[in-house]
């Protein structure tokens, strides 16, 4: 056991490194348990029926989307796959149309939905707060075009969807202000919409008294969450493989302080000196 007080250190970061970049590559799908928040979320977007609507605002900046892009693109792929459910995407933020547009060109061919008919982009609204309270009391006054320039009275999937209370369920990806509380404050309160949201793991901490409030009916945290909604859909993504490669990385420091150990106490010539 000698030796290995003596592993050259270059060997050990070789390691570490195969053992991250392998299941990126390849995502393995190590099992682990499912938070009940991420559950109920998951199980809101299931019991989505022909005809529903669901709003979808991303509310976050490029800053974070490494652990909301995930969450985003597993959770627009589980309703995309909804049979008659319609979609109208948001943003309440300058970069969230961006987000929707590309999640919705990733998707292209995954489903059978249409532009217009099944679902809309429709852009970004300013006015934080306000802006998500007009956009709830009455969408056609808030947008008079769609992301593209289209009219929304043209918009076919439009012409009876006028407010927050046409929404089965308001999904909101927020990583700051307006987030979580504002969404609450201005659809929750006021329409009783059923809402569920999609954090960073800094927010969390901040917004989980409106879920066990019963005001936000789900959450996803960070990347784990994401990682949780693609165990649940059985379709591992990049969540999926950004923890196996967390995972495994950890695990194999473990094993070398466990053997640094190992061949320290068990090393005859640690008494002599």
């Amino acid at each position: 056991m000698k030796y290995l007080q003596n592993v050259d250190r270059r060997i050990i970061y070789l390691l570490v490194f195969l053992a991250l970049a392998i299941p990126l590559l390849k995502p393995i799908g190590l099992p682990f348990s499912i938070n009940d928040a991420s559950q109920s979320f998951y199980d809101k977007v299931e019991a989505l029926q022909p005809g529903d609507v669901v709003a979808m605002s991303f509310d976050y900046s490029p800053s974070g989307s490494a652990q909301l892009d995930p969450q985003a693109k597993a959770v627009m792929k589980h309703v995309f796959s909804k049979p008659g459910v319609k979609i109208v995407n948001v943003a309440f933020w300058p970069s969230g149309p961006l987000f929707a547009e590309k999640f919705q060109k990733e998707l292209e061919g995954t489903h059978d939905k249409v532009y217009g008919e099944d679902y809309v982009n429709l852009g970004y609204i300013a006015g934080a707060e306000t802006a998500i309270s007009a956009f709830a009391k009455d969408i056609h006054s808030a947008f008079s075009t769609d992301r593209q320039g289209n009219a929304i009275s043209s918009i076919p999937m439009m012409k009876n969807i006028k407010d927050a209370n046409d929404f089965k369920l308001f999904v909101c990806f927020g990583s700051g202000t307006p987030g979580v509380p504002e969404h609450v404050r201005q659809v929750v309160t006021v329409y009783g919409t059923e809402f569920v949201a999609g954090m960073n793991s800094v927010s969390v901490a901040g917004n989980v008294p409106y879920y066990n409030a019963g005001q936000v009916k789900g959450y996803l945290n960070g990347l784990r969450g994401a990682a949780e909604y693609e165990m649940m859909m059985n379709d591992p993504g990049p969540a999926t493989a950004s923890m196996d490669s967390l995972s495994f990385s950890h695990l194999t420091v473990i094993v070398f302080i466990l053997l640094g150990n190992i061949a320290y106490f068990t090393n005859p010539d640690r008494k002599k000196r």
